[in-house]
């Protein structure tokens, strides 16, 4: 017989063919086939050939999506499947013996392979970079009979600290071997439950979880969150949470990996019931209206990096009595904390803005202090519109705008502690403001004085302190004091120094 190695093809598979040993070695498919089952025997001629190996580079960055190895393939070469990035599932043969050096490497999204007993060889890279790898199950009696290449089961112990390994009977005499020891996570190879979030299929182009949760393929990305779920952590490796992935659900508690990075716009909009959160500092930016409407939510960490509270981020947490605000943060947005009815008290850093209504209606707000060194020009109108428990403000800017403390109907007091040259004749639109505190010196052209208590229809009497030495610059409030009974003025004593 001719023993010259011919090529063959089935409609599917292309084989080079071994004529003195009668046997088959695959070297590649059809470019459209996505599910391939490599057969046992192949009839060429009359004559029975054994499928005896997938070649070096037979699959490599082909489209495949699941593969079934024959029971005759003792080999799997060199990079087969190298990049195979849309295989989700493999089946290796019972005869199989060597797995060569990256076979499936770069197979992104293979989620569960299976190791025969015949297995002695597992050559370096194998696996290495198939992230979503969750569970591998070994049928192997004598792990120590079988060889684990460098890096086989990725860059140090990345895949060896996140996957679930399943063993026959004793998982003591896996643990006693050097490399596979470095599994975390050994179990009995009996069917076992889903742990939770483990990622379990794919389907049109996404990875889908354990709650039907929807991930990019990548696994980077969660993309959406069914309605009903009650409690959910993100799988680790996970960057994004894209833009209403949780958006109207009934989850009550969310877990955030630190690998996430990125909360898209409306994350978390109108989940009613979630109550707790933890956002990890790994996460440097929020979208806008990213928890609005939360009602139950109570308390939230901001993450230590993000730059600025966007658009309705926080609009409607009527529960929400506390939050803390990073040192870096730039800027509030609109309506940022609007209607946060149970908000009591905020430290609020400098910053480069705060847009309108960012505190309007947080009904239970007492005191507030707006820092010092503040873009004065990014102080927009309505701040604390409807704040009707605020009672005492330090306010360091040189002007207050329209409606800056409208409805804020138990405000006593404030201390103005910037050179203030104008005050908008709605800007207090309260009616019982009765001691503005000066600490510094007004503005030549300051004449606006009366819009301080314009609203309450001046029908009661109001304090002006200002500081000692600077009555010059209050020469038109003197002259209103002179017309207005109502209006006290007090130079406070001179401070003394050392």
């Amino acid at each position: 017989m001719d023993t010259t190695p011919k090529t063959h093809f089935d409609g599917q598979l292309y084989y080079d063919v071994n004529n003195e040993q009668h046997t088959l070695s695959v070297v590649g498919a059809k470019a459209s086939l996505r599910n391939i089952v490599v057969p046992d025997t192949v009839e060429i001629d009359g004559t029975t050939c054994e499928v005896i190996e997938i070649a070096a580079h037979a699959f490599e960055y082909h489209k495949l999506k699941s593969v079934v190895v024959g029971n005759n393939v003792d080999r799997v070469g060199r990079h087969a499947f190298h990049n195979c990035t849309n295989l989700t599932k493999v089946i290796l043969g019972n005869h199989l013996i060597e797995l060569a050096f990256g076979a499936f490497y770069g197979c992104v999204n293979l989620t569960k392979v299976n190791l025969p007993e015949s297995l002695h060889s597992i050559g370096p890279y194998a696996f290495f970079c198939c992230l979503r790898l969750n569970d591998i199950y070994s049928d192997i009696q004598d792990p120590s009979q079988c060889k684990i290449g460098k890096f086989a089961f990725g860059c140090e112990d990345e895949l060896y600290q996140r996957v679930y390994l399943h063993v026959p009977d004793s998982i003591t005499i896996y643990k006693e071997q050097t490399e596979w020891g470095r599994f975390a996570q050994i179990l009995s190879n009996n069917p076992t439950q889903p742990q939770p979030n483990h990622i379990i299929g794919e389907k049109e182009d996404i990875l889908i979880d354990v709650y039907d949760a929807r991930y990019s393929l990548d696994g980077k990305t969660l993309l959406f969150v069914p309605k009903g779920t009650p409690s959910y952590e993100i799988i680790k490796g996970c960057e994004t949470i894209a833009k209403e992935a949780f958006k109207g659900t009934l989850v009550e508690k969310v877990t955030v990996p630190d690998t996430v990075t990125t909360i898209g716009n409306s994350a978390f909009e109108n989940c009613k019931n979630l109550y707790t959160i933890t956002l990890p500092d790994s996460v440097k930016e929020l979208g806008h209206s990213t928890f609005l409407g939360c009602e139950r939510l109570t308390a939230v960490r901001l993450p230590r990096y993000i730059d600025g509270i966007h658009i309705h981020t926080f609009y409607g947490c009527k529960k929400l009595t506390s939050i803390y605000l990073p040192s870096g943060l730039q800027f509030i947005g609109l309506g940022g904390f609007e209607n946060c009815s149970a908000l009591k008290s905020i430290v609020i850093p400098h910053m480069a803005g705060i847009d309108s209504f960012a505190f309007a209606g947080c009904s239970s707000l007492r005191d507030v202090s707006l820092p010092q060194w503040i873009n004065q020009e990014a102080i927009e109108t309505e701040l604390f519109e409807g704040c009707s428990s605020l009672v005492k403000v330090h306010y360091p800017y040189d002007f207050i705008p329209e409606r800056m403390f409208a409805n804020c109907e138990s405000l006593d007091t404030i201390e103005i502690a910037g050179i203030l040259h104008y005050v908008d004749d709605s800007a207090f639109c309260c009616t019982n403001l009765r001691r503005v505190d000066f600490r510094c010196p007004v503005s030549d052209d300051m004449d606006t004085f009366e819009n301080f208590w314009r609203f309450s229809n001046q029908n009661h009497d109001i304090e002006f302190l200002i500081p000692f030495g600077s009555e010059g610059s209050f020469s038109k409030l003197f002259d209103l004091a002179d017309q207005n009974p109502k209006i006290k003025i007090t130079v406070k004593p001179e401070s003394k120094k050392g």
